[in-house]
């Protein structure tokens, strides 16, 4: 015979799977993410700049964390505009990235 406490996890657990099914009964949906986080860049000259990394489909916060950082959306190189003349202006430099912080994790409506 089972204990009382298997028998109230089971009976959770089926609870759980139950509620993950209630859309369309007899299925059940794997939650996914969408999330973005940002890079803090530093460029040769040692300025700083900031670049936001976004993705979604991920199966999980953790995995989304780690995707994100690993995407390094800091500019390789220098980018800038150019006046009326064509001289550069507004340069931001490229550089790689310092940092990384995760902005949002949030479950996807599917």
């Amino acid at each position: 015979m089972r204990s009382p406490s298997f028998l109230r996890r089971t009976a959770s657990m089926l609870g759980v799977l139950a509620g993950l099914g209630a859309a369309h009964p007899g299925t059940v949906h794997a939650v996914t993410y969408s999330a973005a986080g940002t890079h803090q860049c530093i460029a040769e000259d040692g300025t700083t700049h900031s670049c936001v990394a976004t993705g979604s489909l991920f199966a999980n916060c953790i995995d989304a964390t780690s995707s994100l950082r690993a995407e390094d959306c800091c500019p390789s190189s220098m980018e800038c505009s150019h006046d009326s003349q064509g001289r550069r202006t507004n340069c931001r430099g490229g550089g790689n990235s310092i940092g990384f912080v995760m902005d949002y994790c949030i479950p996807e409506d599917r």
